[in-house]
């Protein structure tokens, strides 16, 4: 039991740091987007 869930946490690992990094990644780039959107806004006056 101890040995199984040792195996599936190795090979979790690697798939939640991926995924950490592609929300991450997601973020920035929905931060991007809505930053452009706003300097993109015509200046009052």
């Amino acid at each position: 039991m101890a040995g199984l869930q040792s195996t599936s946490v190795k090979k979790a690992y690697p798939m939640a740091d991926k995924l950490e990094e592609l929300l991450f990644v997601e973020q920035m780039n929905t931060h991007e987007r809505i930053f452009s959107r706003y300097l993109n806004l015509p200046s009052p006056g």
